[in-house]
């Protein structure tokens, strides 16, 4: 479906079926956060992105951003 709809050529390793964006988020978050790291979260953000780094054992900054 990739190649046929998208021109879009993929090995099957390279291809993640997860429940959903937050999901894969939680999960890279898991993978790249250790205890006492410090993760930029920037603002605005969804609500549950800094409960995400709380659970992998990090902290979460907040970085505030403008539209320009």
């Amino acid at each position: 479906k990739l190649y046929k709809d998208n021109h879009l050529k993929y090995n099957p390793s390279q291809i993640i079926v997860s429940a959903g964006a937050k999901q894969s988020i939680l999960n890279i978050v898991l993978v790249l956060c250790d205890t006492g790291d410090e993760a930029i979260i920037p603002t605005p953000y969804w609500v549950s992105y800094p409960e995400m780094v709380v659970m992998a054992g990090a902290t979460p900054i907040f970085l505030k951003t403008t539209d320009k």
